[in-house]
């Protein structure tokens, strides 16, 4: 008995010193606890994607997650999706809003009003599988009602990629690496990281997480770190989808596409390049086909592997069919067919594979088809219809561009230039930018200065307004609602502004849906019908104008537009009863 004791007593001590020490050090105010979700600061009945999540997985870099509110309890109420990917699902180059998750929004605001509606995207630049593994038991806990998931372009080189600076390349095992993230997550690691980090040299490094990430330049097709690097994707996706599969979550996968026609092969490869240069003289030639053929080889040959190889797509496609829980479709192909030149091009994409603001509001569109399909959401929609496409504001476009200036102009596509080589063309094309216009300088400035976004958009709306351009103050003041999606006084005078103008219906009727879905207030229930009413979407415009008089008994306008909605559909007794109604009020 004494030497099971002893045993026991052995064993402990080591256990409560680690116990000890661990949560000793989590007083240290080096320690960073990582949840993913943290309470709205303005509004603790919301929750919020949590800003610092994702500096865990990057020594010094942080990269950003959408701050969508989404409320702390779900209701019977709530349409709830979750959107995990890397850049490209973020909306790189553009704001969250912009982004396929934004427009998704969109259309469900139209279709949908009788649910609270949430969109939470996660998506952040640099993540890849590893990070849907981390996240996934949180995300789970929130219940969504599908995920949505666009991803697999940084297999190789995001945080604990299989040819990344960020994490531990040299391991290329998914459990291992699975089990060094959560181990990251104690004090005892990262007190200790954190201190070695900080006696570093810490002098200023300009470029682009693009250009820091690599570690192996060169990748051939279908040899070891190729082929490892697609087995950890299908692994750690294989987690995912059984997670969520446990908890009958259902998952929407797409394909994903990339700049194939005006994208060289980025690595050193005379093999890829050659065939990319036939493919241009193909194309010439009019052989469409063969020339997307050849232009896909040659990025399936380029060893440098930013654009994920089409292998990932193969896997996407095997594991929806291995999985009862999951529906793919096919985002690659309906990029490419709004592409101008019919093949995946500079139309389409803003760089080697981001796609651009047309080609996210295409894919919101498919993935929102998807929704309806796999939730069983048909037979309570109410007008069969998708959000219009609403073209971005001057400020949000150059802040883009200015983006991809930044990102094209070093390494790796401009493989020789030194880092001030780099620095110098950057400056010269920003200056280039602000001398276009006020908007466009503010724009160019806040990306270069590091300046806060909303404050210099703001100053653009208001220039805009100032201006009178009515339609381009409606893009901006669009942009800068999503910014603040609890200032319902600026909802209320941006509705205002825009009721004035009839070429800006579209986009007052978005911020009205958008008001409505966060201010439950009668005059956004208001002008929600009567714009409606207008475009002769009868059942939805209903549906608000009565909730508007719900709300607001006295509403002389909801009640005349419940009037008039009556009579286009040819029900003259209730058309006479609400207009009597409004008399009397009048």
């Amino acid at each position: 008995m004494k030497k099971i004791l002893f045993a026991i007593t052995a064993l402990s001590i080591p256990v409560l010193l680690f116990l000890g020490l661990e949560f000793g050090l989590r007083l240290n105010s080096l320690y960073t606890p990582y949840p993913l979700f943290i309470p709205l600061p303005s509004n603790t009945e919301y929750l919020i994607a949590n800003p610092e999540f994702g500096t865990q997985y990057f020594p010094d870099f942080k990269p950003s997650i959408a701050p969508i509110p989404f409320s702390k309890v779900k209701k019977d109420s709530t349409l709830r999706i979750v959107t995990l990917g890397g850049s490209s699902a973020a909306g790189f180059p553009y704001q969250s809003s912009f982004s396929f998750s934004g427009q998704l929004f969109r259309h469900l605001l139209y279709n949908f009003p009788q649910y609270q509606c949430e969109v939470i995207n996660l998506s952040m630049t640099a993540i890849n599988s590893y990070q849907y593994v981390d996240m996934i038991d949180e995300i789970i806990a929130i219940q969504p009602d599908v995920v949505l998931v666009y991803g697999g372009h940084n297999e190789f080189f995001g945080a604990y990629g299989t040819a990344s600076n960020f994490g531990f390349s040299m391991i290329n095992h998914p459990l291992v690496k699975q089990l060094i993230i959560k181990l990251n997550k104690l004090a005892l690691i990262q007190v200790p990281k954190k201190i070695i980090a900080n006696s570093k040299d810490k002098s200023k490094d300009s470029r682009t997480l693009m250009s820091k990430t690599i570690k192996e330049v060169s990748i051939p097709y279908k040899e070891d770190l190729y082929n490892s690097t697609i087995e950890q994707f299908e692994f750690n996706m294989q987690t995912i989808l059984t997670s969520l599969e446990k908890h009958s979550i259902p998952v929407i996968l797409s394909t994903i596409g990339s700049n194939l026609k005006d994208q060289k092969p980025l690595g050193t490869s005379s093999y890829a390049d050659s065939l990319y240069q036939l493919a241009n003289q193909i194309r010439i030639k009019s052989d469409k086909i063969k020339a997307d053929s050849l232009y896909m080889a040659a990025k399936e040959q380029d060893p440098l592997r930013f654009r994920a190889p089409e292998e990932i797509n193969l896997i996407l496609e095997k594991l929806n069919s291995a999985f009862n829980n999951s529906y793919l479709i096919d985002g690659k192909s309906s990029l490419k067919s709004i592409s101008v030149s019919g093949i995946e091009d500079n139309s389409v994409y803003t760089d080697h594979l981001h796609p651009n603001d047309l080609g996210h509001y295409t894919l919101s569109v498919l993935f929102f088809k998807a929704i309806i399909c796999v939730l069983n959401l048909k037979e309570v929609m109410f007008d069969e219809t998708v959000a219009p496409y609403l073209p971005i504001s001057s400020f949000d476009k150059t802040y883009a561009e200015i983006q991809i200036a930044k990102l094209t102009s070093e390494f790796p596509f401009e493989k020789n230039r030194s880092e001030s080589s780099s620095n110098f063309i950057f400056t010269q094309k920003a200056k280039e930018i602000m001398s276009k216009s006020y908007s466009d300088s503010l724009s160019a400035l806040t990306y270069v200065k590091h300046l806060f976004v909303i404050e210099q958009l703001s100053k653009a709306t208001t220039h805009e307004l100032n201006l009178k351009d009515t339609l381009s103050y409606a893009a901006h003041a669009w942009s800068l609602a999503n910014w603040q999606l609890f200032n319902k006084k600026y909802f209320t005078r941006c509705l205002e502004i825009l009721s004035k103008n009839p070429n800006t219906e579209e986009f007052a009727l978005d911020l009205s849906l958008i008001a409505a879905n966060y201010h439950k207030e009668s005059i956004f229930y208001e002008m929600n019908g009567a714009y409606l009413l207008k475009l002769n979407k009868l059942k939805t415009a209903k549906y608000w104008l009565e909730k508007s008089v719900e709300l607001n008994p006295k509403s002389t306008y909801s009640w005349y537009n419940l009037a008039r909605l009556s009579v286009l559909n040819g029900d003259t007794l209730a058309a006479k009863k609400y207009f009597d109604r409004y008399v009397q009020l009048k």
